[in-house]
């Protein structure tokens, strides 16, 4: 992750980049952004989007609705460490 000199931090992936603002953070803001990079990441290697299969029900879900998840939340948790160790979060 880096930084702009207006503030804006920055931090590349094989998928692209993500730009936020450092004083327009809120956990909404990141896990929208993140989401938008965990779709991309998703049509590059895995399915269209549309694809992910319904819940099975009464706390049940698909595997691939499982994977999504798991890469929405590896990114909103890569980018939280790295906004928390920068010190702007």
């Amino acid at each position: 992750m880096r930084f702009t000199e207006s503030g804006r931090a920055v931090t590349s992936m094989e998928i692209g980049e993500i730009h936020l603002h450092a004083e327009a953070l809120s956990a909404e803001v990141i896990s929208h952004e993140c989401c938008h990079a965990a779709a991309e990441w998703w049509r590059r290697h895995r399915a269209d989007i549309v694809e992910i299969p319904a819940s099975g029900g009464a706390g049940r879900v698909s595997d691939s609705e499982e994977e999504w998840c798991d890469v929405v939340g590896r990114l909103v948790g890569q980018m939280v460490d790295g906004l928390t160790d920068a010190g702007v979060y």
